[in-house]
């Protein structure tokens, strides 16, 4: 499963709170088309700080069925379209707006729940970005087997407005110019003795914010005689369900809850209500 944020990066007189956008998206009537499939979301559950349900598709294509005619005693071919579809389980945790998600391959990929789930969003004029979330965690223990680290690069979107932990760092960076994204390169002569400094700099920074869903980045080190790569966009939050032929429906929500609040933690991303209200 994965893990993404909800983020709003432009705010206007007419926005609705986050809960109320979502409770307006999250419409079982509504149907949005992507790339000829019918996206449709279940009964939203709502359980203190967490909405979980079912969002998937269904797509009726021209088909035929095959059938043995008795009396002919013979093979015939008829026209029967056919209906496909899946779907797949997802929690939101209110707090964070992080969501954790199923991906079910190869009908319901990360990208194509990502990209209807905006689309549903939109349709019910409710403008969130939804970005997924990096593993900081993964990324500190990369660092940390590391001799030096020699280039760095980071694309950095504007800030989503609700507070985010390393987000202030960056953020007069970006408002300042005015810019939709900056971008920051640093580099180090390859046989400089001390390398980039990452921890505890404006690179951490970036890193740590474009990570919590507002970016990517890429780093190059060496580690002895071997370079080594990291890349933001590889490194997604990522964890594994555990699924039997008897695991129920409320079982994959419970699993799916603290992994969303692990997200939320591993991206240093704070409670947003505050800001919300």
């Amino acid at each position: 499963m994965w893990a993404a944020r909800f983020s709003r990066r432009h705010i206007t007189l007419l926005d609705r709170s986050f809960e109320d956008d979502l409770a307006a998206s999250l419409d079982p009537s509504r149907v949005t088309v992507r790339y000829g499939r019918q996206w449709r979301v279940s009964q939203p559950q709502i359980t203190s700080d967490f909405v979980s349900g079912k969002f998937g598709f269904v797509r009726r294509s021209a088909g035929s069925a095959i059938r043995f005619d008795e009396d002919r005693e013979d093979f015939i071919v008829e026209d029967a379209p056919a209906t496909q579809g899946n779907f797949v389980f997802y929690v939101v945790h209110l707090p964070s707006r992080v969501v954790a998600f199923e991906e079910r391959l190869p009908d319901i990929r990360r990208q194509s729940f990502i990209g209807a789930m905006e689309l549903l969003l939109r349709e019910a004029n409710a403008y969130w970005d939804l970005d997924s979330l990096s593993d900081e965690e993964d990324f500190e223990e990369w660092l940390a087997g590391i001799d030096l680290v020699t280039r760095f690069r980071a694309t950095l979107k504007r800030p989503n407005p609700s507070p985010i932990r390393h987000a202030r760092d960056v953020a007069e960076l970006i408002e300042a110019t005015n810019a939709t994204s900056l971008v920051i390169e640093a580099g180090s002569a390859p046989e400089g003795a001390e390398g980039l400094e990452v921890t505890d700099t404006i690179l951490g920074a970036a890193a740590r914010h474009a990570g919590a869903g507002n970016g990517d980045f890429r780093m190059t080190g060496i580690s002895g005689q071997s370079r080594r790569f990291f890349d933001s966009a590889r490194r997604l939050f990522g964890r594994q369900l555990r699924l039997t032929d008897q695991t129920s429906e409320a079982e994959i929500v419970e699993q799916l809850r603290p992994i969303a609040v692990e997200a939320a933690r591993v991206a240093g991303i704070e409670s947003t209500q505050a800001s919300d209200d």
